[in-house]
């Protein structure tokens, strides 16, 4: 066996094996970065093809690198498998029945006729869903087969829970005297309850039940990974999105190979890419996804993007665009999942590296008021994978000197 041989057999599991979660505020680009992970051919992510010379600098390099990585047969870009987190909530609601839901949906409807129109649209799933609720009373027996398992939650509930989606986001639901989105409202509610209480439609807190929907993600994660061994395919996974920083803790515990990469991008792009929505809709989702004060079991079960922004190991920027094409994007996606599978494969910059050492000292400082500092000015985000600790460590650079306060 040569050289070449033992290093590809070294990463021969990370190959093999990954898994992406995903956070970041609503309209930062998480279904955008999933998008893109999921393409399955490498040339539609309309990436530039690097240069054979006159490099400008190390980092077209670096790019070359990756590029020239993925074009080889045996190292080839492949897609990934998306697990939509509302999916794993519609299979709650779909789990209890249409009559419990429409029940709950109802207590929420102040005015009549637009009560009256909802539950007229929703009728129509009505057979749909009580055969859905019948698969996965089947599967979640003790003689459950993983491939049945695995087609229900992979084929049957994602087309249901995107027909259930178009119905509810033409409506609006009044929250405190604002108007809400009441798709986003009554799946945000959907969500905390489950983590609450393991039920849908109850909110009562039981401390056993924090890691329900993580612990439902995971149980699809393995069936996928058992249908594509028997089909001799490698698992590389995206979950769309965690919100709760716990769930993501139940992730980093169970797999090495996992990673959870912010999605972030400034407040008036995203804002514009929530045209469609109301200031207040707006302000409803922010004030679920970046609440000011969290009560005591709140913290367990309520969304907290900002806590999951803080433990995240990469973050990458998606810029406003107008072309779509995500080029700024994907090149960051492009370096990281291949750092994934072939750490140590271009080296972090030199000003990365002196981040590190000041990230380092940061860490190792009893002081908590001890932290890197930028200068304020036009910040730049860079992120390098740490062979040591298995990570990707993320800095913001400017022009000038980095400064850092230790």
């Amino acid at each position: 066996m040569n050289a070449c041989e033992a290093i590809n057999k070294i990463f021969e599991d990370r190959e093999d094996f990954v898994i992406i979660g995903l956070t970041g505020r609503t309209g930062s680009g998480c279904t955008t970065v999933a998008d893109i992970l999921k393409e399955p051919e490498f040339k539609k992510l309309k990436l530039r093809k690097p240069k054979n010379y006159d490099f400008k600098d190390s980092e077209e390099i670096k790019y070359s690198i990756l590029y020239e990585y993925v074009n080889k047969p045996e190292n080839k870009w492949r897609p990934f498998q998306i697990i939509s987190i509302s999916s794993i909530i519609a299979s709650y609601i779909f789990e209890k029945g249409y009559d419990e839901f429409e029940k709950y949906l109802s207590d929420f409807m102040e005015k009549a006729d637009a009560k009256e129109k909802i539950l007229t649209s929703l009728s129509d799933l009505k057979t749909d869903i009580n055969q859905i609720k019948g698969d996965l009373d089947s599967v979640h027996s003790e003689n459950s087969d993983d491939f049945k398992l695995y087609d229900t939650y992979a084929n049957k509930i994602p087309p249901m829970a995107s027909r259930l989606k178009n119905i509810l986001t033409d409506y609006n639901i009044k929250d405190n005297g604002k108007d809400a989105q009441l798709y986003t409202y009554i799946f945000q509610k959907i969500g905390n309850n489950i983590r609450a209480s393991g039920d849908p439609f109850k909110s009562e807190f039981n401390p056993e039940k924090i890691f329900a929907l993580a612990e439902r993600t995971n149980t699809l994660i393995k069936a996928i990974r058992k249908n594509n061994k028997a089909k001799n395919k490698h698992t590389l996974i995206c979950i769309d999105a965690i919100r709760n920083p716990f769930e993501a803790v139940f992730f980093k515990e169970r797999y090495s190979a996992f990673y959870l990469i912010s999605v972030n991008t400034d407040d008036v792009s995203r804002r514009k890419r929530l045209s469609k929505l109301s200031s207040d809709e707006i302000q409803s989702l922010d004030k679920t996804e970046y609440p000011q004060k969290l009560e005591r079991e709140e913290k367990f079960y309520n969304q907290n993007i900002l806590a999951c922004l803080e433990i995240s190991d990469i973050h990458v920027y998606n810029p406003d665009i107008e072309n779509c094409d995500y080029y700024f994007l994907t090149v960051q996606l492009l370096k990281y999942v291949v750092l994934m599978r072939h750490p140590g494969l271009i080296t972090p910059t030199h000003i990365e590296r002196c981040m590190q050492i000041a990230y380092n000292v940061k860490f190792n400082s009893g002081c908590l008021s001890r932290q890197v500092y930028i200068p304020t000015g036009k910040l730049h985000l860079h992120d390098h994978f740490d062979p040591a600790s298995r990570r990707v460590r993320s800095t913001l650079t400017e022009a000038e000197p980095v400064v850092t306060k230790c």
